[in-house]
């Protein structure tokens, strides 16, 4: 179910706002990329390692991901989890 909404922002402009049905399709997607990291940062949450687990999806397999995610629509997506050089090759390059 989608429903059109108007919208008066700060400076009064009328924008449609579509919303969507989120239990079609998600807003926000999650995605902790890695937990490798050579830090063991006390405010960390992850339990970081200083190697990439096996069981980490590879390169292909992310652009695969995200190519899934992306057919569900326009989500957020959010990458976090450990030091980004240890994570996907070229994964900042996807758009």
């Amino acid at each position: 179910m989608t429903a059109v909404t108007e919208w008066r922002g700060k400076r009064g402009y009328a924008r449609k706002l579509e919303m969507k049905d989120f239990s079609q399709a998600p807003f926000v997607v999650i995605w902790e990329v890695t937990q490798a990291c050579d830090l063991a940062c006390v405010h960390c949450r992850a339990s970081a390692a200083p190697w990439r687990d096996p069981l980490e999806l590879t390169t292909a397999e992310g652009f695969r991901l995200l190519d899934e995610i992306r057919a569900f629509g326009d989500p957020l997506v959010v990458f976090t989890g450990g030091d980004p050089r240890f994570g996907l090759k070229n994964i900042w390059t996807a758009g």
